[in-house]
């Protein structure tokens, strides 16, 4: 029946619809997240800005140069206060500059490294959480498409015998026919989709 074939195929194109959007939230989630990491790191860029700055108006001997003591005082406060740093400031002298740099290099790598691993983590878990409904999601989807593949060539062969009998009308059967064609994208969409939100947890878990 033609009527009950285009009511499906609305269905499916609805389905489809709703899969595509649940693929690009997944996506949107993915880019969020590194948009987030890039910006944390952007952060503890400038901080080494800073701290390249503070070395520059400072001798070898930690001596602050004359006229950039305010300067100097701002970057260390701002320094311990973002990267837990106790920079000290004797009168207008760095206490311990020679240690400095290096306790400030492992803080930020140390920064950085658990900056990335936290984000890591976060997709991590949410890929174990979610990639068993994920492969579920993709067998159904499979599925689905299998059996409108079935449909297509019962109806072909169908199609193909009423076309051996001389006068009689194979139109109406045709247009099921396309209507079938159109369902089977709709769904392949759908397994396409499926498919990229689970191989995306996959690679997740393994990366981690």
């Amino acid at each position: 029946n033609l009527k009950k074939l285009e009511a499906e195929t609305e269905e499916v194109k609805k389905l489809a619809d709703a899969v595509k959007e649940e693929t690009d939230a997944y996506n949107d989630s993915i880019e969020a997240r590194e948009k987030a990491l890039e910006d944390n790191l952007a952060e503890l860029d400038y901080y080494q800005t800073l701290f390249d700055e503070l070395q520059t108006l400072i001798d070898e001997n930690g001596k602050v140069k004359k006229g950039y003591e305010e300067r100097a005082e701002m970057i260390t406060t701002k320094l311990n206060d973002a990267m837990g740093l106790e920079i000290e400031m004797v009168g207008n002298t760095i206490k311990g500059y020679d240690d400095l740099t290096e306790t400030f290099d492992e803080v930020i790598t140390k920064k950085k490294a658990m900056l990335i691993l936290e984000s890591q983590e976060q997709a991590y878990i949410e890929a174990l959480q979610n990639k068993e409904e994920a492969e579920k999601n993709v067998a159904a989807a499979q599925a689905d498409v299998i059996e409108k593949q079935k449909e297509i060539k019962a109806l072909e062969d169908e199609i193909a015998e009423m076309k051996d009998v001389p006068f009689i009308d194979t139109s109406k059967a045709e247009k099921q026919l396309e209507e079938l064609w159109v369902q089977e994208k709709e769904l392949k969409d759908i397994l396409w989709d499926r498919e990229e939100v689970y191989n995306g947890y996959v690679n997740t878990i393994g990366m981690y």
